[in-house]
């Protein structure tokens, strides 16, 4: 595909070594998001009263405040080195959305006859949340983690793109950088910008695919009875 215009490395070669760092964040942005937005949200839904109250104070404040800005204040204050230092810096701002979403499904579910009668059969709550509940979520926590992944990925071109993480020259954020700042009149600088913005909006498309295809596959409501 061309050489580096920063390093002269083959472009293709540092794509392919810059997918297995940026595959990586999403991964585990994704993985803590779902874990932690998962767990808040059901707690907060089916046990209601005081864990509800001190749960959804801290998410709103967690929702009121955007993302983005927040992240470029911590990666200026914590050293951002490797990918699971920033990975931990966009999950802290990321998992609210989902703790709230999945508080409203749960508190809906926990209405249904279904639960109504575990309740009454004294089943206990490790059964009534995880037998029952949570296999109705299952798949609207698979669908964010795919898309959890997704943001986290756009977060970290972006924090690498203003220059806020350690610099990588294989990151598809830094590729992009590298390109504008060397400048766009060039018609070989266009060229490796179009690069990593393929990579990119490949990514998005699979994700959307991704999310549709679990939800379709997990989601028991829309299974044919």
């Amino acid at each position: 595909l061309g050489t580096s215009i920063t390093t002269g490395q083959d472009i293709f070669s540092m794509l392919i070594y810059g997918t297995r760092s940026s595959l990586s964040i999403g991964l585990i942005t994704g993985l803590v998001i779902a874990v932690l937005g998962s767990l808040l949200g059901v707690a907060a839904g089916y046990l209601g009263g005081w864990v509800d109250k001190i749960n959804m104070s801290v998410t709103n404040i967690f929702l009121s405040i955007p993302s983005f800005p927040i992240y470029l204040l911590l990666a200026a204050i914590v050293t951002i080195n490797t990918p699971v230092s920033l990975a931990v810096i966009i999950s802290i701002w990321s998992w609210a959305g989902l703790c709230r979403s999945i508080r409203v499904q749960i508190m809906s579910l926990k209405e249904r006859d279904f639960i109504q009668i575990c309740t009454v059969m004294h089943m206990s709550k490790a059964h009534i949340i995880f037998k029952e509940l949570m296999p109705n979520v299952f798949s609207y926590i698979a669908i964010n983690f795919v898309m959890a992944m997704r943001n986290a990925i756009m977060a970290s071109v972006g924090i690498m793109l203003v220059g806020l993480a350690a610099y990588d020259p294989t990151n598809w954020g830094a590729i992009i950088n590298a390109a504008r700042t060397k400048g766009l009149m060039n018609v070989k600088n266009i060229y490796i910008l179009l690069y990593p913005l393929v990579c990119i909006i490949v990514f998005q498309i699979a994700t959307l695919v991704l999310a549709n295809g679990l939800d379709e596959t997990l989601n028991p409501r829309l299974k044919v009875l």
